[in-house]
């Protein structure tokens, strides 16, 4: 036992000491930070104007809608237009008419939004305010849907301005309309966080764990790969392995690898939640960083048993990168059901997925930071799971650490691999 704690230690001090740590403990939180300040503080950027062409099919709402857009100001710069409005003439007639001159016209006026001198162009038809069953749907075409800001504007004024005109024609007394065209004040809040900025943090909280999570036990795992091979093609591993068995050196760089991460974590958690305790919001409490400990242990566990039975069956970093693919594939897959989980926490799916072991530390923590949090008895029967899960990764790899660390040359098949992990010994 005393030989696998100085192995971990090893590794510790190794890794701890490295610059590359260093970058890691200041400069995620710092991309993470910069992720929501730079496009808070894009926000207020001083867009350039926006020229947009209205075609009123309709025939009588696209001089009001014209009107109500080049009114529209920068923030902040009150004598500054946002946009800069024209009419596309359809000329007069019924709309059936009119529509047959937006067919000819849709040609150029497309043709200007792609040589940029129009930014986009809105046809209004008789539907926003009939709105009969199989009536054609007015159209916002532009070549940018990145700015959505643009579209928001154009989709709140029209439909701004066809509630007033339905409140005029059915003579609803002012009361009722202001009633009828304004939003119904609901104010969103998490019982467990006070005030608004509490209830957004609470809110958020479940994702920043479970990122966190997965940016640490990847990384740091995947530097188990690159220290097998270096000792390897060295040769230092076989100088190691005079005084150790391949178990205890396979452990103790896992044991010290994980003792990095968790370093990382604490850093990262002692600094966020401090930083919200100084704003006065407390949304974590003892048993969830807790089980957030416990989770990562043993996510850490299987995952870089994983890591280290592929950097010991390779040769070189390309080789292990092959063998890397499949297995990141597995570890990303937790991310694109984040949101699905999210919203609902106690759902057959989440649940499912919550015993799947690659699954369970990431989407149990999210779980558990979510209200309700699950069950106790669902909690440690994930716990049973994963930590079962993780002793067999760690034997299966190392039956392959055994073999695969003294090996030179061609680098094993997939088939010799399922023969290492058979072998007993």
């Amino acid at each position: 036992m005393s030989r696998l704690l100085w192995i971990a230690w090893r590794e510790y001090v190794e890794n701890v000491k490295t610059k590359a740590f260093l970058l890691a403990v200041f400069m995620t939180p710092v991309l993470m930070g910069l992720s929501f300040l730079i496009p808070k503080m894009l926000e207020g950027q001083r867009p350039e104007a926006r020229r947009i062409a209205i075609a009123d099919v309709h025939g009588d709402l696209g001089p009001a809608l014209v009107e109500r857009l080049a009114r529209k100001r920068v923030p902040g710069a009150p004598n500054e237009a946002l946009y800069v409005v024209e009419t596309a003439d359809l000329g007069a007639g019924d709309a059936a008419a009119r529509e047959q001159r937006l067919v000819s016209a849709r040609d150029a006026l497309d043709a200007r939004v792609k040589d940029g001198t129009l930014f986009a162009w809105v046809a209004i038809r008789p539907s926003v305010l009939e709105r009969k069953r199989g009536a054609k749907a007015s159209e916002y075409r532009t070549g940018n849907l990145i700015d959505m800001k643009v579209l928001e504007d154009v989709q709140a004024e029209l439909s701004d301005l066809v509630k007033q005109r339905v409140v005029a024609q059915a003579k609803v007394p002012p009361e009722a309309a202001e009633i009828l065209t304004t939003r119904v004040p609901l104010e969103p809040l998490n019982v467990l966080a006070t005030g608004k900025a509490g209830s957004i943090t609470a809110t958020v909280m479940p994702f920043v764990f479970t990122l966190l999570l997965f940016l640490t036990i990847v990384s740091v795992s995947q530097a188990l790969i690159t220290s097998t091979l270096e000792e390897k093609a060295n040769r230092v591993i076989e100088v190691l392995l005079s005084s150790v068995s391949p178990f205890q050196l396979m452990a103790g760089k896992i044991f010290g690898t994980c003792a990095v991460g968790l370093t990382l974590m604490t850093i990262w958690a002692v600094g966020g939640l401090a930083g919200l305790a100084i704003q006065g919001l407390q949304v974590v409490d003892m048993g969830q960083l807790a089980l957030c400990l416990a989770y990562y242990l043993l996510g850490f566990l299987l995952i870089a048993s994983l890591m280290v039975a592929a950097g010991s069956a390779c040769n070189t970093l390309k080789e292990a990168q092959n063998l890397l693919s499949p297995m990141m594939f597995l570890l990303t897959l937790p991310m694109f059901f984040w949101i699905a989980v999210g919203r609902d926490p106690s759902g057959t799916l989440a649940r499912s997925l919550s015993f799947i072991p690659v699954f369970t530390p990431f989407l149990m923590m999210m779980r558990v930071a979510s209200t309700p949090p699950p069950p106790p008895m669902e909690i440690a029967a994930s716990l049973a799971v994963l930590a079962v899960s993780a002793w067999l990764a760690m034997r299966l790899a190392a039956r392959v650490f055994r073999v695969g660390v003294l090996m030179y040359g061609k680098p094993p098949s997939v088939r010799e691999l399922f023969r290492w992990m058979r072998a007993k010994g």
